[in-house]
């Protein structure tokens, strides 16, 4: 389960770079947004916390070694995509590189990348698939073109979905890879991830204990409503709490 949750330094963007809000309650969170920043790591966080720019996302990874920096909270709203609309409803992930330089994109980068939108897209229920997993360049009106031809789509949503079986979610049912992985080892790996969450050991898990696990971890973006939500989309007899069968039907229903 902590595979899926990268360790992440707040470094706020300045307040006149986004907007205040109160998602997913005010908007549906429902897409991930991936850039190519065109600037260096310190670069692009001067940038963020100038008020003059205009400009932030919601994260930033390090090319060199992956780190994270979180700038606005995922229930504000970033401006990064460059559509209204899509800023209300969306994380936007910033990449230090530039399109046209693949040695950016590191393995470092990608994996830290990866477990971060599996985080994401675990917290909001968002499929890892390549209408709702989208690249600046595929925002509507967009005048960008990152993260460009050398992003390998492939390796990333792969990625994605590998740390999501360990979150508690597989890629879009049907695809081809989650068929080659054994029953019985997903069965395992999903009772490690479960048990990790139920704290008390009594068989179930309650939003306050989802809350307290993920704060354990470093993600203090999920609140008990946003956990209480999680549970309640896999929960099966609507009692509030979730069983371990509850939580395996969910991922192959």
């Amino acid at each position: 389960m902590e595979r899926a949750f990268p360790p992440v330094r707040w470094i706020p963007a300045d307040d006149a770079n986004h907007t205040v809000s109160d998602r997913p309650r005010a908007h549906p969170v429902d897409f991930v947004v991936v850039h190519v920043t065109e600037e260096t790591f310190a670069d692009t966080r001067r940038i963020f916390q100038d008020p003059r720019a205009k400009v932030s996302a919601h994260y930033l990874v390090g090319s060199a070694d992956g780190r994270v920096a979180q700038f606005v909270r995922e229930k504000d709203i970033a401006w990064h995509a460059g559509n209204w609309d899509y800023n209300t409803r969306s994380i936007g992930i910033e990449h230090e590189g530039w399109p046209d330089r693949p040695e950016y994109f590191t393995d470092a980068l990608y994996d830290a990348s990866a477990r971060l939108a599996a985080a994401v897209c675990h917290r909001y229920g968002i499929p890892v698939t390549r209408d709702r997993v989208i690249g600046h360049s595929e925002v509507p009106g967009a005048t960008h073109t990152d993260p460009g031809p050398h992003w390998d789509w492939d390796r990333y949503l792969d990625l994605v979905s590998r740390q999501l079986i360990c979150a508690g979610q597989s890629r879009t049912q049907g695809e081809a890879h989650m068929a080659d992985i054994d029953i019985e080892t997903r069965k395992a790996e999903a009772r490690k991830a479960f048990d990790r969450f139920d704290v008390n050991g009594d068989g179930f898990i309650t939003a306050a204990e989802y809350k307290s696990v993920m704060a354990q971890l470093g993600d203090f973006n999920v609140t008990e409503t946003v956990a209480q939500a999680l549970i309640n989309k896999k929960d099966g007899n609507a009692d509030g709490v979730l069983s371990f069968d509850e939580f395996w039907a969910s991922l192959n229903h």
